[in-house]
């Protein structure tokens, strides 16, 4: 059985200044993902890829899914990050080598 569910992933909001602040209005920084459990483990979707995590960053990130320093959603969205260059790179290697 696959279970799932929708996490919003996000800067913290720091009040009057939002709306001029780049970062807080970015999409790099404020998207939704999938958390996934499946008989394989646990699976993080967004921004177009997959990265396997632990139960327990699951938790967190369900429980917490604000991008502030030192939160386990931060250090998984810079894994998305790192997954979603190396993807790019591979993809533009492949193009090359065509």
């Amino acid at each position: 059985m696959i279970k799932h569910e929708s996490i919003f992933l996000s800067v913290p909001k720091s009040g009057l200044l939002d709306e001029l602040d780049g970062v807080a209005m970015s999409e790099d920084w404020n998207y939704w993902a999938i958390a996934i459990q499946d008989k394989t483990g646990y699976y993080l979707w967004a921004k177009g890829v997959s990265i396997k995590v632990t139960p327990s960053e699951l938790v967190e990130i369900i429980k917490s899914p604000i991008l502030a320093t030192d939160s386990a959603a931060l250090r998984i969205h810079e894994r998305i990050d790192t997954m979603r260059t190396l993807e790019r790179i591979r993809l533009k290697s492949s193009r090359k080598s065509s």
